[in-house]
Parts: C-alpha cells; sequence; structure tokens
C-alpha cells in the first residue's frame, strides 16, 4: 500500500514491476557514466572517516581523479 501511495504522489500513475524494469533495461553505460560524472564531482566530495583516527591526516590535495573514475590516493 505504501507503494501505491508514495507512486501515486510523485508520479501520479501507479509504474509496474515490468515496467520499471524495461525502464532499467534502457539505461546505457554512457547515461551511467554521465550521471556519476555529475554525482562525484571532485570539488564536491566529501569523506568520512568512521572508528580510530590516530595518526589520520587527510588534505584535499591528496585526493585525486583517476582516468577511469574517481579514488583517492593514500592519506595516513
Amino acid at each position: 500500500m505504501a507503494n501505491l501511495a508514495r507512486q501515486e504522489m510523485y508520479f501520479h500513475e501507479f509504474i509496474t514491476v515490468e515496467e520499471i524494469i524495461a525502464r532499467i533495461g534502457e539505461v546505457n553505460v554512457t547515461q551511467v557514466q554521465a550521471m556519476a560524472q555529475r554525482l562525484f564531482d571532485p570539488a564536491r566530495i566529501a569523506v568520512t572517516l568512521l572508528g580510530r583516527l590516530d595518526g589520520v591526516k587527510l588534505r584535499r590535495a591528496k585526493l585525486v581523479v583517476e582516468e577511469q573514475g574517481i579514488g583517492t590516493s593514500p592519506c595516513v
């Protein structure tokens, strides 16, 4: 019931599981990469550290953009 209500509120229609699967299948690699570039902008990236942080020093200059995507270099 919650799913039906959510779909009605956001999309003003009911979308079947088959339609959702079909729409997902239409997405191609180029579209995924374009969205990733938009969402993971290196100038806006944030880092969260959890646990013991003894000796950890993290600087923005240590974050690097790799040719095939975004990654990090060792920061300790």
